[in-house]
């Protein structure tokens, strides 16, 4: 990656973005086994936030665009591994399978909460939602709804981020 990507980057070309998402994702390997199924979310807001701090600001005289976008990056994936590390998985239904034959019972207040969560959601985030219970892959996902893959994975990852704040605001 050198300076003449800026240029490329400006001037809307496929293969500069691709080699701009390329760096990011290398650079964000190491976090992979932490992040799991995350990992493709956090590598495309990674990749759309360099992308918009690139658009607001004016890197004449950067000397180092490559170890910007790689603090930026790192950055990005430590706060995603530390959010990873907070979230406590619910299920609505009451109990929650562990294995065959043993089952845990909920709180049904968390469960209660998480209702009023997904009652208050926007229905893009009900969506979406929806569809990633269904199983539903986001390459299926993204042909169905008319958007591109990356536009798809960062909407999921606000939808996330949204419910886990409303979560600690009512006291979950």
């Amino acid at each position: 990656m050198s300076d003449p990507l800026l240029a490329r980057l400006a001037a809307g070309e496929d293969d500069a973005a691709k080699e701009l998402e390329d760096f990011i994702a290398k650079v964000a390997t190491p976090f992979r086994a932490d992040l799991g199924a995350e990992w493709e979310d956090v590598v495309r807001a990674a990749t759309v936030e360099v992308l918009a701090e690139l658009e607001k600001r004016d890197f004449e005289g950067i000397h180092d665009l490559r170890a910007w976008v790689w603090r930026l990056t790192n950055r990005s994936c430590i706060d995603a591994r530390r959010r990873a590390r907070r979230v406590d998985w619910l299920s609505l239904d009451g109990e929650s399978s562990l294995s065959e034959g043993s089952t845990v019972t909920v709180d049904f207040a968390a469960r209660d909460l998480s209702l009023k969560i997904l009652g208050m959601a926007s229905a893009e985030c009900r969506e979406l939602w929806r569809r990633l219970h269904l199983g539903e892959s986001y390459e299926e996902m993204s042909q169905a709804l008319g958007l591109t893959e990356g536009a798809l994975r960062v909407r999921v990852l606000r939808c996330r981020r949204w419910a886990l704040s409303k979560k600690r605001r009512l006291g979950g």
